[in-house]
């Protein structure tokens, strides 16, 4: 949450002062939140060590070389403090999502990355639309497999009650928009995976349209018997409840 205060102090002067209320409102419940959980990570992770290829040298600006490594070592790191209890809470993202080069697809090195996201006609793709764009395409399924390897390592890990890592997470998959193209938040598609200790559902397609993120983490704390009846800034429209369905009751 520190990490996150940090990027919202960075926002609050480029936005109106109605907006850096409702990031400071926001912040104010996140911080409520955490005080409310009273979690102390137990001590048991001693001797693990992290596999580093010989090759491997930490991505940098501009460029932003060998993500594919590095994603491959922060799953590691990311199921190592889970299993040991470090944290129970764990995020990845590219630190150069915007313009990432790919250079390891057959697609690669790809050039204005967030252009392309946006189908830029400036570029000339002659797609009609980015879902035409076997770039595009090609990075997604990169993603799409950096989630897949996740999950095939959490679910190697046996826990104490007899289930797996994954079965007593839950693992989300989310963007920013719904439509990159136009950067519109409508509609936003969600992977869930881990079923919450048994408290989610999972192998089917659940259609919410008219609930929030706000609602959909509301549920995520249901599952994990956390009573809350919303997440965060509470203003108009932010806040419906947890979302029908997706949680089973206890």
């Amino acid at each position: 949450l520190d990490g996150v205060i940090e990027s919202f102090d960075s926002l609050r002067k480029n936005v109106s002062a109605v907006d850096r209320q409702r990031i400071e409102d926001h912040v104010d419940a996140l911080r409520d939140l955490e005080a409310s959980l009273n979690y102390v990570p137990p001590v048991e992770c001693g001797g693990i060590t992290q596999d580093v290829p010989p090759s491997f040298s930490v991505p940098g600006w501009p460029d932003y070389l060998l993500m594919d490594q590095q994603a491959e070592m922060m799953l590691d790191i990311m199921v190592n403090c889970l299993k040991c209890g470090a944290r129970q809470i764990v995020t990845l993202q590219d630190t150069g999502y915007d313009g990432p080069p790919f250079e390891w697809l057959p697609e690669g090195p790809v050039e204005g990355w967030h252009a392309q996201i946006h189908n830029d006609p400036a570029l000339n793709l002659g797609h009609a639309t980015n879902e035409d764009n076997p770039v595009v395409r090609a990075g997604f399924l990169h993603y799409a497999n950096v989630f897949r390897s996740l999950l095939e390592k959490m679910s190697l890990v046996v826990e104490p009650d007899g289930r797996t890592l994954l079965e007593n997470s839950v693992v989300l998959w989310i963007s920013e928009f719904g439509w990159g193209q136009t950067h519109d938040p409508s509609n936003l598609p969600i992977v869930i995976a881990g079923s919450g200790q048994g408290r989610i559902v999972t192998d089917r397609h659940l259609a919410r349209p008219s609930a929030t993120t706000n609602d959909l983490f509301t549920s995520i704390l249901q599952a994990f018997d956390v009573n809350e009846n919303q997440f965060g800034h509470d203003g108009p429209g932010f806040n419906n409840g947890p979302i029908p369905g997706l949680v089973t009751p206890a």
